[in-house]
């Protein structure tokens, strides 16, 4: 009798090894299922909340180094009029070019897959843009490492990038019936390789990023040479996607001069649309779940082995 009861503990220990081992990766795997990521808002109605939470700067020329403010610095370029965030200040549209470029890093977060939402007014003093740059290392340099969107002045989508883009730009078919004056709003998701903007809930564009592009990075709003506005900014951070194959594509070397991109803001620019497959790195995901799984696996042994040398010792 005493010799079954003993039997039945050890038993009865495998069987919660086991259930263990099954229950575990079960749960990992209802986890991911259901991501709770954070969403990030801000509307711009505190200058003190968004001086807290982002990084202000202002650059001359590409490729510079960026001049720290803050906002609502008098002599700076950002500033909250009425709830809205307005870029002001040297501001040229005969001579700046793509220079003089206003920047708004979030700086308390690096992002790699996520969905951004805002609201975005182009200023009428030029033919540039109100943008919206993301993936950089560091919020110092206007994308030297990050990529930016944003629309052209007869409503191009565009994408730019010195790297991990495979171009100068890549630019697609132009929303119909655009204007430039009015406040538009732009959903951005980028889920590894893949980055779809979508302008007023309708208009969308798609493009497939570079292998070496999947990668974590600052969000910033950009001010290229324009008097922009901004509002209503929401950041949702988004799992990692489902692996897939990486094709690599070379940058293009003129990718990060100023003249290049530059030509992109002539009123009768148009460019024709360039389509790749979805690319994602295969460096990234993949792993979790058969860590569950060995964990799991693991603890369950170990039970089921303290039982035995608990039976033992009984003995």
């Amino acid at each position: 009798m005493v010799r079954c009861k003993k039997i039945g503990a050890a038993v009865l220990a495998a069987l919660l090894g086991l259930a263990l081992i099954a229950a575990f990766p079960a749960g990992a795997a209802a986890e991911e299922e259901v991501p709770q990521f954070p969403t990030y808002t801000q509307d711009f109605s505190s200058e003190e909340a968004v001086n807290a939470d982002f990084s202000a700067g202002y650059v001359e020329a590409l490729g510079r180094m960026t001049r720290s403010e803050s906002v609502g610095q008098v002599d700076g370029h950002w500033f909250l009029e009425d709830g809205v965030l307005v870029r002001r200040n040297d501001i040229d549209g005969e001579e700046g070019g793509t220079w003089r470029a206003a920047l708004l890093t979030y700086s308390r977060q690096v992002y790699a897959n996520f969905e951004l939402e805002v609201d975005y007014r182009q200023g009428t003093e030029t033919n540039w843009w109100a943008a919206v740059i993301f993936r950089q290392s560091e919020s110092k340099n206007m994308l030297d490492d990050g990529a930016g969107v944003f629309v052209q002045t007869q409503g191009t989508m565009t994408m730019w990038g010195s790297t991990g883009v495979g171009g100068p730009h890549e630019a697609l078919p132009a929303i119909e019936d655009y204007d430039r004056e009015a406040w538009h709003h732009m959903k951005l998701t980028v889920l590894g390789n893949t980055a779809t903007m979508q302008i007023d809930g309708d208009a969308v564009g798609e493009w497939t990023l570079q292998q070496m592009f999947y990668r974590e990075g600052y969000i910033t709003l950009a001010s290229i040479n324009n008097d922009s506005a901004f509002d209503n900014l929401k950041i949702t951070e988004l799992p990692e996607p489902e692996e897939g194959e990486s094709p690599v594509y070379p940058p293009v070397a003129e990718a990060d001069t100023d003249d290049s991109l530059g030509n992109l803001a002539g009123v009768q620019d148009e460019q024709a649309a360039v389509e790749r497959p979805i690319a994602f790195d295969d460096s990234y995901g993949g792993c979790s779940s058969s860590l569950a799984f060995g964990g799991a696996a693991l603890a369950g042994a170990a039970l089921v082995g303290l039982a035995a040398v608990w039976l033992k010792k009984k003995e």
